[in-house]
């Protein structure tokens, strides 16, 4: 991080993408404690944020497969630009033994006996519960979303497993982030003061998790390594 916010500080760069998640422990505490700091010394200048890269590798090789809804979610909801590579979408993994990592994409099922073996876009394309579908939903909201857009953000809990956040912009509508880091479910109380007692489910990495529902903060439980958006309206 240092390496990073002194290139920041000696360059004119509009928008430096940032590796800082990639280097955090992968727990909620870790994570919102780096998010936070990079947060603050940036002093106002607009962040990027990435998950690997064309030399670091694709997501899907550098963090655990059931955390990649987690780490997207994360990318799209801080404030900033997230930056993916190619194929991160599907959880494109890097082959072995590459120092530029460029594995082919995987557009159908004609390259699948290579050593990747990923999920296809053409498989994943039409099914609501797959890292694609999670990755268009998010892309979609964050282009449109003003809280997600220009909101502030502020952390509500970080816990060794999950990490939440809130970020609001004006009279727009709120949204609430639970990210569960853990293996295990996790019940949690989410308080804040603008916070209200109950939300309404925008979209979850949990295929179980129906967008719509209404739940109740004050015990909110979350399935093991769960992404949960969370949205609810401005009261005067």
């Amino acid at each position: 991080m240092d390496r990073v916010l002194t290139l920041q500080n000696r360059s004119a760069a509009e928008l430096l993408v940032s590796g800082v998640l990639g280097g955090l422990n992968r727990t909620g505490s870790a994570v919102a404690a780096g998010v936070g700091q990079y947060l603050r010394e940036l002093r106002g200048s607009w962040p990027g944020w990435a998950v690997g890269g064309r030399v670091a590798g694709h997501m899907a090789s550098l963090v655990p497969q059931r955390l990649l809804g987690v780490y997207h979610t994360l990318l799209f909801t801080v404030p900033g630009t997230p930056v993916t590579n190619y194929g991160d979408e599907i959880g494109l993994r890097d082959e072995p033994g590459q120092a530029v990592k460029s594995p082919r994409m995987q557009w159908d099922e004609s390259g699948q006996a290579d050593y990747n073996q990923n999920v296809s876009v053409k498989a994943q394309k039409s099914h609501p519960q797959s890292l694609l579908s999670l990755f268009r939903s998010l892309s979609d909201l964050k282009g449109k979303e003003r809280s997600l857009l220009y909101g502030e953000f502020q952390t509500v809990l970080a816990s060794p497993s999950v990490f939440s956040y809130l970020r609001r912009w004006d009279q727009s509508e709120r949204f609430l982030v639970a990210l569960n880091f853990g293996e295990s479910p996790e019940e949690v109380t989410l308080q804040h003061p603008l916070l209200p007692p109950e939300a309404t489910v925008v979209l979850s990495s949990d295929p179980g998790r129906q967008g719509g529902a209404r739940l109740a903060l004050g015990r909110l439980a979350l399935q093991p390594s769960e992404a949960l958006l969370l949205k609810f309206p401005y009261v005067a």
